[in-house]
């Protein structure tokens, strides 16, 4: 016995591996590795993953009809395994492949209609697709099969409060946590619901028990700082900034509840120091770490624009926006607040279109790459305005060397701040033609 389970280890450890590398964009490599299972005898969990790891590699390099020919052919030997398609599906999912894991796990619920698991599975790769309502309804008919089945509401709580209905979320929550009462995150989760509902009594009940619950101190205290400062609250403010001087006192986190603590106080320039010291503990974070995906330089950043809007001080923001260009903290919530803190205010704003386009230099065999494309979202009075604060945006950034491909108006004249408001990811494909006569 413990033989085999050694050896279902193995496999699931060897597809962990492929899909390191297929998320790598190592694709050869990840195929190679999940077809050295071919041949053996695996259960259905180990065959079911690698069915789904295998047609992603496929369509990621670009054979999508070698993809749909595996999937047929495999789900007529293996369409009536509950447990294979169940492990494809949920493997789908997981790949971010949501059209594939969709058809298996509809699949899996007709074909174990009383089973509550593809029901579940389903719901979450819909809420991953954010395709929340659909999420929601999944639920449902989880519930339905399986009412005690606690994280069917915390997860429907989470798609709830995305929908922005908190009244629902917080029902959700605390149903959840009459089945689960020492889930600390459920605790901490329902407590800052229950902040965004202005019900701040069980809001604080709430961050009290899950700090009692083992959630994260330090998260916990300082969104229950937050929530103090909303409700002007100046004495839970300094004991929630006590307890995180003493658990992190130069932490990200710590500095920016300081900064709320001095403004609270009419401190306006430690406040701004404050800020400062959060900028800098952020970007050690992240570099400590090495996790691209880690927020905190962001909110440091996001907390620093909305704090210069507030006190007029756009003439300071030189440190704030060196800091957003050489992290590219470059997403719409950041973008919009730089354009309302250094934008002015015109009654003639088009929204505009402009297009990069860059060189696309050469791949790993030295062969040439085709070009590629950036899409900027401006808020100008004209074309020539959208060109020159694109471009300026751009120069700021690490390659500067492109041309304009494409400018076109994309809103009629209304009011708002000058600036860049959005900006994409590299495209391979250019949006609309070239440059377009606006008049």
């Amino acid at each position: 016995m413990n033989e085999v389970n050694s050896d279902l280890d193995d496999s699931h450890d060897l597809l962990d591996r492929a899909e390191d590398l297929l998320d790598e964009g190592d694709l050869d490599e990840a195929l190679e590795a999940v077809r050295t299972l071919q041949g053996r005898e695996e259960p259905s969990s180990v065959r079911g993953r690698a069915l789904a790891i295998e047609a992603v590699c496929l369509e990621e390099l670009g054979r999508g009809d070698e993809a749909e020919k595996l999937i047929g052919e495999t789900m007529k030997e293996e369409g009536d395994d509950a447990v294979y398609v169940l492990a494809a599906g949920v493997e789908f999912s997981d790949l971010d492949a949501h059209d594939h894991a969709e058809m298996f796990l509809k699949n899996l619920c007709g074909l174990d209609p009383s089973n509550h698991l593809p029901w579940f599975n389903l719901a979450i790769s819909f809420g991953r697709d954010e395709r929340f309502k659909e999420a929601i309804e999944a639920y449902d008919e989880c519930i339905k099969r399986a009412p005690d089945f606690g994280e069917a509401y915390a997860q429907k709580a989470h798609c709830t409060r995305l929908m922005n209905d908190l009244d629902g979320a917080a029902a959700l929550y605390r149903t959840y946590l009459g089945i689960e009462p020492a889930d600390g995150d459920a605790w901490a989760a329902l407590a800052n619901v229950e902040s965004e509902r202005e019900e701040f009594d069980a809001a604080y009940a709430a961050f009290d028990r899950a700090i009692a619950c083992g959630a994260n101190a330090q998260e916990s205290y300082f969104n229950w700082a937050i929530t103090a400062a909303q409700r002007e609250d100046a004495v839970k403010l300094n004991a929630c900034l006590t307890q995180l001087q003493q658990l992190d006192p130069e932490g990200w986190r710590t500095h920016l509840i300081r900064a709320e603590w001095e403004e609270s106080q009419g401190n306006q320039w430690p406040a701004w120091e404050a800020l400062a010291a959060a900028r800098d503990a952020a970007r050690d974070s992240v570099e400590s770490t090495d996790d691209l995906e880690d927020e905190a330089p962001e909110y440091a950043a996001l907390a620093s624009l909305e704090f210069a809007e507030r006190h007029k001080m756009a003439d300071h923001l030189e440190e704030v926006t060196d800091y957003i260009f050489s992290l590219e903290l470059f997403s719409d919530d950041i973008l919009d607040a730089m354009r309302i803190a250094t934008g002015r205010l015109s009654r003639e704003l088009r929204s505009y279109q402009v297009v990069l386009e860059f060189g696309g230099g050469e791949d790993e065999d030295g062969e040439d790459e085709g070009p590629v494309y950036l899409v900027y979202g401006v808020a100008a009075e004209g074309e020539e305005e959208a060109v020159l604060l694109a471009t300026k945006f751009q120069s700021s950034c690490e390659d500067p060397d492109f041309e304009i491909y494409s400018v076109s108006a994309i809103s009629a004249p209304d009011e708002g701040h000058v600036g860049v408001y959005w900006r994409s990811l590299e495209l391979d494909i250019p949006p609309g033609g070239r440059n377009q006569d606006l008049n």
